[in-house]
């Protein structure tokens, strides 16, 4: 049922910015994106976050499953080997207990040593991240300030330095997919 004025406004996104949506037949939708144009189904974004999971800095260790996702908390004495999916962290610094959600309104990161900060949105937006994968990003946060953007950024606040007493390591892995499954 894609008649000419839906080809025609899915021809006029292109002139438009990033993020302008249109909607087609069938519970479908016409996006602008940085690359060009994406025809898709309408998706809830609310169905693809996963519930926000705490972690009680009392605790030493702890371990929770977020979809895919398996994260690993504890707190050590001294880092170990460098990997790609694990941070350190002063554990003395954070205040709150830590949570792992997706952004909320007045999440801010530290981007530099002497604590200027940036707003998530600005964040996303420099680093043109799609609007519709921002809603999916997984945050490690400390109230609002965020430690880590999982797969983009960690915050320089909170870095271990030679004053650091207690280390909060946390280690996210994705659910492997082995070749015996496929």
């Amino acid at each position: 049922d894609l008649e000419s004025i839906h080809l025609s406004q899915l021809q006029e996104l292109f002139d438009k910015q990033n993020g302008r949506k249109i909607d087609l037949p069938y519970q479908m939708e016409g996006r602008r994106i940085y690359e060009g144009i994406v025809v898709s189904l309408k998706h809830n974004i609310a169905e693809d976050c996963a519930e926000e999971i705490v972690y009680d800095m009392q605790e030493s260790e702890a371990t929770f499953l977020r979809g895919s996702k398996t994260i690993r908390c504890r707190i050590v004495a001294e880092k170990t080997f460098e990997k790609n999916n694990t941070r350190w962290f002063d554990c003395d610094i954070i205040e709150n207990n830590l949570s792992f959600r997706t952004r909320r309104e007045g999440d801010y990161i530290t981007i530099h040593p002497d604590g200027r900060t940036q707003k998530l949105k600005s964040y996303f937006i420099n680093e043109k991240i799609p609007q519709e994968e921002r809603d999916r990003i997984l945050l490690v946060a400390d109230g609002n300030h965020i430690l880590w953007i999982v797969g983009y950024r960690h915050n320089c606040a909170y870095q271990v330095n030679a004053e650091t007493k207690r280390i909060l390591e946390i280690q996210i892995d994705e659910g492997e997919s082995h070749g015996r499954d496929n």
